[in-house]
């Protein structure tokens, strides 16, 4: 008896996850002072490359230093058909400084932008950044979670 195998070009999809968080916790260098009550929008950029295996990104700056009532705008630039969707989220063991409670959605086209920080206690907040990366020839997805620090004076 002969035994035959078969494949389907659904086999050929693979998924793989990525976490990354470097660098110790401490505070990034201040910022200089601003008007008491002057909100404050900062922008962070992440570039992402999806090819094959690999996944490639840059995050600036990973540190943010904030003050209370500030707001944060996520853009990500990717390939098209790269990343259809990304979204800002608490880590599991970590606080939450913004006024919402859940994830911050976001879209290569489009940023993810915060509501203002509402935490009161200064020092580290960490968050994370979360999407699916898909190669060019979109055989290989790549879960990946980013997790960054936001600081508070």
């Amino acid at each position: 008896m002969r035994l035959t195998r078969r494949t389907t070009p659904f086999a050929l999809l693979c998924a793989t996850t990525v976490f990354v968080s470097c660098a110790p916790r401490q505070a990034p260098p201040p910022e200089a002072p601003r008007p008491a009550g002057q909100q404050a929008t900062h922008r962070v950029n992440l570039a992402v490359t999806c090819s094959g295996d690999s996944v490639s990104f840059t995050l600036s700056p990973w540190y943010l230093r904030v003050n209370r009532g500030d707001v944060v705008e996520w853009q990500m630039t990717a390939a098209p058909g790269q990343v259809s969707a990304f979204r800002i989220e608490p880590t599991p063991r970590g606080r939450w400084p913004w006024r919402n409670t859940g994830r911050i959605p976001g879209r290569p086209q489009r940023p993810a932008i915060s509501p203002g920080i509402d935490a009161k206690a200064p020092g580290a907040y960490r968050y994370q950044v979360a999407f699916e990366c898909v190669d060019e020839r979109a055989q290989r997805r790549h879960n990946v979670v980013v997790d960054p620090d936001v600081w508070l004076d």
